[in-house]
């Protein structure tokens, strides 16, 4: 592993980089609100809970494939700013030429394998294409972050966002189903990918195509705790769909759909602070970790309990702001999830950390035994709970996985030891 840089970067710049990266996410998050409150006031709730079904699959196959390989390449960008061409060309062919195949079949298998209606095996396999473009925006919007650039993710995503917004309520409008309107995500999908792609040629570093395979082993090598971390993770958020698509109707993956969508998009919102402070927090030296870490962590608190707050107590009214009548049953689990969104946002923090530290395989031991718990808590209670049991069952394994980063942290970053212990 090499040398932590001995540099800082002024809080000034910091909390630039930090507004640019909560409002590039809260655009992605307001544009998730409106696209699911489209298709719910549109469509219907078991349209909603094909749509729901199908990006959940697609998700798993995404953090199963991308090797998580974004964060290992911000952290060595970050660190290393000479290098930017060759790391952002290996990330781009271990992807293009390695994972992106892969991930095709596999999402074409899965399609085909589970349990699913017509119309909901139709989303998955479109939705499953838009899984390859995701894996280049991911990647490129990585980069313009290492390398301060954080305003390009944000054109980037307005952009998309009033972009699907408003192809959906013209097609919902004129009658359209959800397989077009899955065909139309797709294909704005891959528009996005194409500009984010350019805009990483025209900012930030030409890329080299030539492969390079004893390079794509070397980073895949470093990323695969993040691999198997971000899979598990991914179980973790999402089983609870899997299995209520399982085991009980669409309709209520329509309804846990609602509400995880307003818990899961906050939460991201609060925790996209992080997208500035891991290139700051590997960058930072020990002595200036500590205090950078602090005024952090402060922010990350007050938000995520702002926002936890909001849904434990104001659940019905937001549902039916954004969903209407119809889906009001989805305030019940939302207010089950309000407590899960500061747990959420300071386990983030708590893994960002450890992260920019190197220590990525410590985030392997938080997140895999709470994947693995909130597959058997929801095996447990979705069957007799439904959607408030998937909630709860989120909400026990988050407790879990931010009990061991405390400890990890404890045990890894001792320059933040002192002050944690006196707390």
């Amino acid at each position: 592993m090499p040398p932590v840089v001995t540099q800082t970067i002024s809080e000034a710049r910091l909390a630039s980089h930090a507004g640019l990266a909560v409002a590039r996410t809260g655009i992605d998050a307001l544009g998730s609100f409106a696209l699911v409150a489209v298709i719910a006031r549109g469509l219907g709730a078991e349209a909603l809970g094909a749509y729901v079904y199908a990006a959940t699959v697609g998700a798993l196959v995404y953090a199963l494939g991308s090797l998580s390989v974004t964060a290992i390449v911000v952290r060595e960008v970050a660190r290393r700013p000479e290098n930017v061409r060759s790391l952002a060309s290996i990330g781009f062919q271990l992807r293009a030429f390695l994972v992106l195949p892969a991930n095709a079949a596999l999402i074409g298998l899965l399609a085909l394998a589970l349990p699913m209606t017509d119309e909901t095996r139709a989303v998955t396999a479109l939705l499953g294409v838009a899984v390859g473009f995701g894996f280049v925006t991911d990647l490129a919007f990585g980069l313009f972050q290492s390398t301060g650039r954080f305003e390009a993710p944000l054109g980037i995503t307005a952009v998309y966002k009033v972009a699907t917004i408003a192809v959906a309520v013209a097609l919902v409008s004129s009658g359209g189903a959800i397989v077009p309107l899955a065909i139309a995500v797709v294909g704005l999908q891959a528009v996005q990918a194409l500009l984010a792609l350019l805009l990483v040629r025209a900012i930030v570093t030409p890329l080299d195509w030539r492969p390079r395979p004893s390079a794509w082993w070397r980073l895949g090598r470093e990323s695969t705790p993040l691999a198997l971390s971000s899979f598990a993770d991914t179980i973790s958020n999402r089983a609870d769909v899997l299995i209520l698509g399982l085991l009980r109707s669409v309709g209520e993956v329509g309804i846990y759909g609602a509400a995880y969508n307003l818990y899961i998009g906050a939460a991201v919102l609060v925790a996209a602070m992080q997208a500035a402070l891991l290139p700051a927090f590997s960058r930072a030296s020990e002595a200036a970790l500590r205090p950078l870490w602090l005024r952090s962590a402060s922010a990350v608190l007050v938000l995520g309990t702002l926002a936890g707050a909001v849904f434990l107590f104001g659940g019905g009214p937001l549902v039916r702001i954004f969903y209407g009548g119809a889906l009001a049953a989805a305030a019940e689990p939302l207010r089950i999830l309000g407590p899960v969104t500061l747990v959420f946002v300071t386990e983030r923090l708590l893994l960002t950390t450890l992260i920019s530290r190197g220590h990525q395989r410590a985030v392997l031991y938080a997140l895999v035994p709470g994947g693995l718990l909130n597959l058997l808590f929801n095996a447990a209670v979705v069957p007799r709970y439904g959607y408030n049991g998937a909630a709860a069952s989120t909400l026990a394994s988050e407790v879990i996985v931010l009990l061991i980063a405390m400890i990890l942290m404890w045990r890894k970053v001792p320059a933040l030891r002192p002050r944690i212990a006196s707390a």
